[in-house]
């Protein structure tokens, strides 16, 4: 009988060593940690992410709802406005920047595209000089100009700026005939994601209060945000201009001012 105790004793023994050296942990006897300041704080549960699965239906969580109000409940008779566009990286001050309810707002973000931008270009001048010359120039003739100060365009006098390359390769032609040359056509961007904010309004007061609530947010392309009626064609950003052209038949481009992929 001593025998049967003394081996129940080693036995308890050793289950409470293994226990407490928590190799017990895989049948699901983990070790308590009952040490001064080991309880973590717990993450906040959100009860409408909590949902139950039925067999075989895969355990993922439904999306939150964050692009805004939907705006198919917004009443027929409101207005429906484009205000941007924005870059991609706004899109969270975009959301918390306007009211999840409202009484004559609808609004949501929507994907929308910065169309790409070709370029009509001097060659690069070697000085400041020269530059300044091409640019009397051109507003000797009245010709929209700009200048850059990006890595490509660095000292390069720009004629005019166009949403393709067919239109610059036009105005290129237009403005060899009028004397100028050298020139070539670049691309001066890719086209560029972009945000559009689309606001369904029941009234002026509202787009109004739209606006004001957005104008701390850089637009993208523009110095300020265009506001655009939802069936108006998409905007041009204010750098889009076209350079003047003289009366004269457009010629083709030629050798002398080659024309850059």
């Amino acid at each position: 009988m001593l025998k049967v105790v003394l081996g129940l004793l080693v036995c308890i023994n050793a289950v409470f060593w293994l226990w407490s050296q928590n190799h017990l942990a895989v049948l699901g006897w983990p070790v308590l940690d009952t040490r001064s300041g080991a309880a973590k704080a717990e993450a906040p549960i959100d009860p409408e992410r909590i949902r139950v699965t039925a067999p075989g239906e895969p355990d993922t969580l439904p999306p939150i709802a964050t692009q805004g109000i939907d705006t198919a409940a917004a009443p027929s008779d409101w207005r429906c406005w484009n205000i941007g566009p924005y870059a991609p990286n706004a899109q969270s001050r975009l959301q918390a920047a306007l009211p999840l309810t409202s009484p004559d707002l609808r609004w949501q973000v929507v994907d929308s595209v910065l169309p790409q931008r070709w370029v009509v270009v001097s060659e690069r001048s070697t000085n400041a000089q020269s530059l300044n010359q091409l640019v009397q120039q051109a507003k000797a003739q009245g010709l929209d100009h700009r200048t850059s100060e990006t890595d490509v365009l660095r000292g390069r006098l720009i004629l005019g700026t166009f949403i393709n390359r067919d239109l610059a390769v036009k105005a290129l032609s237009n403005l060899l005939d009028q004397g100028w040359g050298p020139l070539s056509v670049m691309r001066e961007r890719p086209p560029l994601p972009a945000l559009l904010l689309q606001a369904h309004v029941a009234s002026d007061e509202a787009l109004s209060k739209v606006q004001q609530a957005l104008a701390p947010i850089a637009a993208l392309g523009f110095s300020k945000a265009q506001v655009l009626a939802c069936n108006a064609p998409s905007p041009i950003d204010e750098a889009t201009t076209p350079a003047q052209s003289s009366p004269s038949t457009p010629s083709t481009a030629t050798g002398s001012a080659p024309v850059k992929p």
